[in-house]
C-alpha cells in the first residue's frame, strides 16, 4: 500500500500560510474527533467526515494534522483535490488518487474509464478496484476542495461513500463555506458515523494565543482582529509580509488578493453569476440578476452557492459583493462586453422601477443608450447626489447625460446645470463647454441660455475667458444684460493696458437687475456718489422679486450685495447674501454659494463680528474647498484668512494661510488687489513696513490703472502713508493722505470717512494725528464698522496718554472695553489692558467700566413711547425717519433719545444700536 507524500496547500486553495496553522490555535476539538476516525480506521471500522468553514479558516491545515497522525501510525493516506483548473476535466479527482499506486494497480483501478460500461457501472468498477488496490483499509482518502471537483467526480465520490461499510476506510472530505449540498446529503444518509466540522473564525483569545511568542505581538490582538475578522488565513498573509504598519490596508490588500485568486479559478455559470451581481450591485432583485447572467434558475442556485461557498458573495442574494470581489470579476472582461453588461443591468433596472440613483450608477459604465429614460435617471440621480451634498459625484451624472444624444436645446440646459456643480478648479472642461454655448450663434436668439452662461463662468471665476467671448458680440447687436455681464468680467481681470470699463450705453439702461447690479458695482468702485450705488443695487436685489430670468443671475446680485457694503447699508447688503447663498445652495452651485459666503464674511468683519465671520469663512471651505477655487477667486479666500487672522491676533496664521494655498493664484483684478492688500497689512503687523510698502504701492498701481478710486474698497493710498512713516522713508505722505480724504469725503459714508481719518492718524504726528484720530472716532461711532471704531478708540486713547493729554483716555478705553466684550473682539483686549496699565501708572486710577448688555435695564424699564423710538434705532431709521412712522415731531425724538442715553450710560445712536441689538439683527 502506498501513501502520497504531504505536500503544501495550493496558492489560493484555503489560502493559509504554514507558519499561521502550526499552533492550529481553537482547532483542538477538531482535531481530537479526527484523531478519533484515524483510530477507528485501526480498528476496521469506515468513517466519513466533512470539514467544512470559510476560505482561510483552515481546512487544510486541520486535515494535514489528522493526514500526519494516520501516517504515524501506519495508516496510508491517498489524497485529491478539487481545483478550479481541473473543475471541466472527467474523473480529475480518481486521477489523482491512483497517481500515488504503482502503475500496474494504477491502470488496473482505471481501466472501467476506458470502457463503455455507462456511467453507474464505470464509478461502481472503479470504487471496487480502488478498495481492493488498497486492501479495503485501513486507509484515509483525504478529498480537499470537493466543491471544485468535476461532476464525474462528485458522482464516483457519492458511490464510494455509499460502498464504505464493510471496509476500514475513512474518507474526510474538505469543501469551503458549509461545504457542497450533495457532500450534506451523504452525510445525511450515513447519520450515525459521519461527522461535520465547521471550522469558525478566531475569537480574540484565539487571535492573542496565535500571537503569542511572535515578534509581531506588539501588532495587538483586537487591532488584529477587527482588521481579519479572525480568518487565520488573513491573519497569516498579513503577518507573512513582514512588520505591519497599517493592518487595514494589508488586509485589504489580502482580501483583494485572495478574492483576485479566487475570481480568476472561475469558469461558466459562477463567472457570469459573480460579473452579473457585480455589476448589478443592489439595483435589481435575484431573479433579474439571473436573467442578466443568462441562467436558469437551477444553475444560477447552484452557482450561487457555489461563490457563497468561495466567500466571493454574500449568504444574503440580494447583498452586493464586496468591492474588491466585484473589480476583479469586472476586470476580467474587455471593455465592449463590460459595457453592454452595465447597458443590460440599466435598462433591467429602469424596467423594474429601481431608484434613479442605481440607474444612473449603472449608466455611468454603459454605452449611450439613446433613450429619454437613460438622460432622465442621470439628471434626477444628479439631482439626489447634490442634495446629499455629493457633487462630485452629481458632477460624474451629469458628465455621462452630455454623453446621451440630445437636442441643442437640451444639450444646453444640461451645460448649464453642470457648469452650477462642476467647480472650475476640478476641470476647465466646464468652461469651454459655457463659452460654446456663448459662442455658439444656434443660440443667439435664446438670449436666457446665454446669459445664464456667462453668469456661470463670473461666479466660477472664468473671468478672462468671459470677457474674451463676450467681446465677440458684433457692434450694435449686444443684448443689453450680455453687455452688462461683459463690463463685469472687464472690470473683475487685469489686462495691460487697461482702464477704466467702457461707459454705458445711453439707452435707458439701469432699469434691468442684471444692468444695475453691474452698474452698482461700477458706481461704487468709482467713488463718486453713494447715493446713486445705493439706489441701483437695490434696484438689482429687488428684481429677484419680480419675473424675468436676469434676476436669477447670481454675479450681478454678489456685486449688487458689495456695492451696498460699501454705501454702509449692511443690513441690506447682509439681507441680499443671505439670499444669494441660499439661492446657488438650492441650485448646487458652489462656486456661487463660495464667493457670497466670502463677502457675507468681509461684511462680518466689517460690523465687528469676528465669530460670525469665521463661520462663513469654514462654511466657505466647505462649500469649495481652496483646491477647488479658481486661481482668479483663490486670492479672495486667501485674503480673507489673513484678514481673519490678524482680527484675532494671530499673525502666524495668518503666513501659514498663504503658505498653505494648494496652488498659485492668479494676478488678475479684484482679487489679487485684496490680497496685496492684506499681504500689507500682515506685513505692517509684523513690523516689516518696507515689504507692506511694496504689497500695498503695487495694489495701489492696479487700482489706477482699473479706475477703482473709492478708498472704501481698500485705503491703499492712506496704508501707504502709514508704511512710509514706520519705515523711516520719505514720501509724498501728505499727498496721500489728502488724496485719500477728498475721495472718501466725496464718497460720504462715515465708515470710508472714519478709516481714512484712522490710517491718516496713524500716519501723522502731534496735533494732527490726534485731530485725525477724533474724526475718526466720530465718523465711526455713526458707521456699522465696529471693529474699526474699536481701533480708533484704541489709537486715539495711545495718542492722547502719549501727549500727555489724559482727560477722555478714561472714556475711550471704557468704550473700547465694552465694544470689545460686546462683540467679541478678543483681539483687542491685550491692547486695552496695555493701555489701561499705562493710564493707571498716569493717573493712578483704574479705567472706569461703562455698562455691558448683561448690567443695561431691560428694554421693558423704558417709557412705552421710548421704548418705541429705541426699537426703530435698532433698526436703522434715522430721526426724521422714526418721527414720520411714530408721527411724532423729530425734537420728541431727540428728546426721548436724550432720556434713552442717559438711562443705558451710551452715548450715541451707534452705541445704543450696539447695546440693544441681538448680535445677530445689528448688521
Amino acid at each position: 500500500m502506498t501513501a502520497i507524500a504531504p505536500r503544501a496547500p495550493a496558492p489560493g486553495q484555503d489560502g493559509q500560510a504554514a507558519g499561521a496553522h502550526r499552533a492550529l490555535v481553537e482547532r483542538d476539538e477538531q482535531v481530537a474527533a479526527l484523531a478519533g476516525l484515524v483510530r477507528g480506521v485501526l480498528g476496521g471500522r469506515s468513517g466519513l467526515a466533512l470539514v467544512a468553514g470559510a476560505p482561510g479558516s483552515g481546512r487544510t491545515a486541520l486535515v494535514e494534522r489528522a493526514a500526519g497522525l494516520a501516517e504515524d501510525l501506519g495508516v496510508p493516506v491517498l489524497r485529491a483535490r478539487g481545483t478550479s483548473t481541473e473543475s471541466c476535466l472527467p474523473h480529475g479527482l480518481v486521477s489523482q488518487l491512483v497517481a500515488a499506486l504503482p502503475p500496474e494497480r494504477a491502470r488496473h483501478v482505471l481501466e472501467p474509464l476506458w470502457a463503455d460500461l455507462g456511467p453507474v457501472a464505470t464509478d461502481h468498477a472503479v470504487v471496487g478496484r480502488l478498495l481492493d488496490a488498497v486492501d479495503r483499509g485501513p486507509a484515509l482518502v483525504l478529498l480537499d476542495d470537493v466543491h471544485l471537483a468535476d461532476p464525474q467526480s462528485q458522482a464516483w465520490t457519492r458511490v464510494l461513500l455509499r460502498r464504505l461499510r464493510g471496509s476500514a476506510l475513512l474518507v474526510v472530505a474538505v469543501g469551503a463555506g458549509r461545504g457542497p449540498a450533495w457532500l450534506h446529503e451523504e452525510c445525511a444518509v450515513r447519520a450515525d458515523d459521519a461527522l461535520l466540522l465547521d471550522l469558525r473564525p478566531l475569537s480574540r483569545d484565539g487571535v492573542a494565543a496565535l500571537l503569542r511568542g511572535r515578534p509581531e505581538a506588539g501588532v495587538g490582538a483586537p487591532a488584529l482582529h477587527a482588521a481579519t475578522g479572525g480568518s487565520p488565513g488573513l491573519i497569516a498573509d498579513v503577518l507573512a509580509e513582514g512588520p505591519v504598519d497599517d493592518l487595514r490596508r494589508r488586509a485589504r490588500a489580502a482580501r483583494a488578493a485572495r478574492a483576485e485568486r479566487a475570481v480568476a479559478g472561475l469558469r461558466g455559470a459562477p463567472l457570469a453569476l459573480l460579473r452579473a451581481r457585480s455589476a448589478a450591485g443592489t439595483a435589481l432583485e435575484p431573479s433579474r440578476v439571473r436573467g442578466l447572467a443568462g441562467l436558469s434558475a437551477r444553475d444560477a442556485d447552484v452557482a450561487g452557492r457555489h461563490l457563497v461557498d468561495l466567500a466571493l458573495l454574500p449568504a444574503d442574494p440580494g447583498a452586493a459583493p464586496d468591492p474588491a470581489v466585484a473589480e476583479r470579476a469586472l476586470a476580467g472582461m474587455d471593455r465592449a462586453d463590460r459595457r453592454d453588461l452595465f447597458g443590460r443591468a440599466a435598462e433591467l433596472a429602469h424596467r423594474w422601477a429601481a431608484p434613479d440613483v442605481a440607474v444612473a450608477r449603472l449608466l455611468l459604465e454603459a454605452c449611450p443608450v439613446g433613450r429619454p429614460w437613460a438622460q432622465a435617471a442621470l439628471r434626477a440621480g444628479a439631482a439626489r447626489r447634490r442634495g446629499e451634498g455629493d457633487t462630485r459625484g452629481a458632477t460624474r451624472f451629469l458628465q455621462r447625460a452630455l454623453a446621451e444624444p440630445l437636442p441643442e436645446d437640451a444639450r444646453r440646459a444640461l451645460v448649464l446645470e453642470l457648469a452650477a456643480v462642476e467647480t472650475s478648479g476640478a476641470s476647465s472642461t466646464s468652461d469651454l463647454r459655457l463659452a460654446r454655448v456663448i459662442l455658439d450663434r444656434a443660440t443667439a436668439e435664446d438670449t436666457r441660455v446665454r446669459l445664464a452662461a456667462a453668469d456661470s463662468l463670473l461666479v466660477r471665476g472664468a473671468t478672462t475667458l468671459a470677457r474674451r467671448v463676450l467681446s465677440t458680440e458684433p457692434p450694435g447687436s449686444e443684448d443689453d444684460d450680455l453687455a452688462a455681464l461683459r463690463l463685469l468680467a472687464e472690470d473683475l481681470t487685469q489686462h495691460p493696458g487697461d482702464g477704466p470699463a467702457r461707459p454705458w450705453p445711453a439707452r435707458g439702461w439701469h432699469s434691468r437687475p442684471a444692468q444695475a447690479g453691474v452698474a452698482a458695482w461700477l458706481a461704487a468702485v468709482e467713488g463718486r456718489d453713494a447715493a446713486r450705488a445705493r439706489d441701483l443695487a437695490r434696484v438689482a436685489l429687488a428684481g429677484r422679486l419680480r419675473a424675468g430670468f436676469d434676476g436669477a443671475l447670481l454675479s450681478p446680485r454678489i456685486t449688487a450685495a458689495r456695492a451696498l457694503m460699501l454705501t454702509d447699508d449692511v443690513l441690506e447688503a447682509r439681507q441680499a447674501l443671505d439670499a444669494t447663498i441660499t439661492d446657488a445652495r438650492r441650485r448646487g452651485a458652489r462656486s456661487a454659494a463660495a464667493l457670497a459666503l466670502v463677502a457675507r464674511a468681509q461684511l462680518h468683519l466689517q460690523c465687528g463680528r469676528p465669530a460670525a465671520a469665521e463661520e462663513d469663512a469654514a462654511a466657505a471651505g466647505e462649500s469649495l474647498p481652496h483646491e477647488d477655487w479658481h486661481p482668479s477667486t483663490l486670492p479672495l479666500a486667501l485674503g480673507l484668512q489673513v484678514m481673519l487672522a490678524l482680527g484675532a491676533d494671530r499673525p502666524d496664521d495668518a503666513e501659514r494661510a498663504i503658505a498653505a494655498a494648494s496652488g498659485p493664484p492668479q494676478e488678475d483684478g479684484y482679487a489679487w488687489s485684496y490680497l496685496l492688500f492684506t499681504r500689507g497689512a500682515l506685513e505692517l503687523r509684523l513690523g516689516r513696513p518696507r515689504a507692506a510698502l511694496d504689497h500695498f504701492r503695487e495694489c495701489g498701481r492696479r487700482m489706477r490703472q482699473k479706475g477703482w478710486h473709492n478708498p472704501a474698497v481698500l485705503p491703499w493710498r492712506s496704508l501707504t502713508a502709514v508704511a512710509l512713516r514706520r519705515a523711516g522713508i520719505a514720501g509724498p505722505i501728505d499727498e496721500l493722505l489728502a488724496a485719500d480724504l477728498a475721495r472718501a469725503s466725496a464718497w460720504g459714508t462715515p465708515a470710508c470717512v472714519g478709516q481714512v481719518h484712522l490710517w491718516a492718524g496713524q500716519a501723522l504726528t502731534g496735533a494732527a494725528a490726534l485731530r485725525r484720530l477724533a474724526e475718526g472716532v466720530a465718523a465711526l461711532e455713526r458707521s456699522p464698522a465696529r471693529d474699526w471704531h474699536l481701533q480708533a478708540l484704541l489709537a486715539l486713547a495711545g495718542a492722547r496718554l502719549d501727549a500727555g493729554q489724559v482727560a477722555e483716555v478714561d472714556r475711550h478705553l471704557a468704550q473700547a472695553e465694552r465694544l470689545a466684550r460686546l462683540h467679541r473682539l478678543d483681539g483687542h483686549l491685550p491692547r486695552i489692558r496695555e493701555l489701561g496699565r499705562r493710564f493707571a501708572e498716569r493717573t493712578g486710577a483704574e479705567v472706569s467700566r461703562l455698562p455691558g448688555p448683561g448690567s443695561a435695564p431691560a428694554r421693558s424699564a423704558l417709557p412705552v413711547a421710548a421704548r418705541d423710538v429705541a426699537d426703530l434705532v435698532v433698526r436703522g431709521l434715522s430721526n426724521g425717519e422714526i418721527a414720520r412712522a411714530l408721527d411724532i415731531s423729530k425734537r420728541t425724538v431727540e428728546q426721548h433719545l436724550t432720556r434713552i442715553y442717559r438711562i443705558y450710560g451710551v452715548e450715541g445712536r451707534s452705541a445704543l444700536r450696539a447695546l440693544l441689538a441681538p448680535s445677530d439683527e445689528v448688521c
